[in-house]
């Protein structure tokens, strides 16, 4: 069996952030998990919340870079966690596995 060496995990998109918040708060969510093995690394956008601006802005914001995001993989098909998917996937991905 196999372990990975480093796992990251940023909430990019939830709906508790405070009023005096730099980042941006929307029912719904989106996560970033990055993966290293090795010399190997991938990053998975796991949800992209209900508004992709929102979800652009707090990457930005928290430093998660477009270019680092290798596959999106969707939870479920509620408003909150898709909306946005389509603009998402222009902007982020190279390549997509949906799960």
């Amino acid at each position: 069996m196999a372990y990975l060496d480093r796992v990251r995990v940023v909430v990019l998109v939830e709906n508790s952030a405070r009023f005096a918040s730099p980042y941006l708060g929307l029912h719904g969510t989106a996560f970033f998990v990055e993966a290293y093995r090795g010399g190997a690394r991938l990053g998975v956008l796991v949800d992209v919340g209900q508004n992709p601006d929102t979800l652009l802005y707090n990457m930005k914001m928290l430093g998660v870079s477009p270019a680092t995001v290798d596959a999106i993989v969707l939870t479920h098909c509620h408003y909150d966690h898709t909306k946005g998917f389509q603009l998402c996937l222009r902007l982020l991905v190279r390549g997509v596995f949906l799960l």
